[in-house]
């Protein structure tokens, strides 16, 4: 298994997946493959933030509490707000 960050789907057949890499255009074939876990995005979970809100007076919303997106997105927030204290 490899974190493979710039790479779509392109097919998923019975027993291989076709990736293609975003930044280069080229495909690589898959075979065999057994199961396909693919990251989605999703809806932010924030029901925590808005929880503590009313129990803290300083509380700060980061990461897919904001919105569903890359870590490096949720690293600056907490970085952000690491900085402001």
């Amino acid at each position: 298994m490899r974190w493979r960050p710039n790479t779509v789907i392109g097919a998923i057949g019975e027993h291989s997946v076709i990736l293609i890499d975003t930044l280069s255009g080229q495909s690589e074939t898959i075979n065999p493959v057994g199961t396909v876990v693919i990251r989605t995005h999703g809806l932010p979970n924030d029901a925590l933030y808005f929880a503590l809100r009313r129990e803290v007076s300083e509380v700060a919303r980061v990461g897919d509490a904001v919105a569903v997106r890359p870590v490096d997105r949720a690293i600056f927030d907490g970085h952000v707000v690491g900085r402001s204290l």
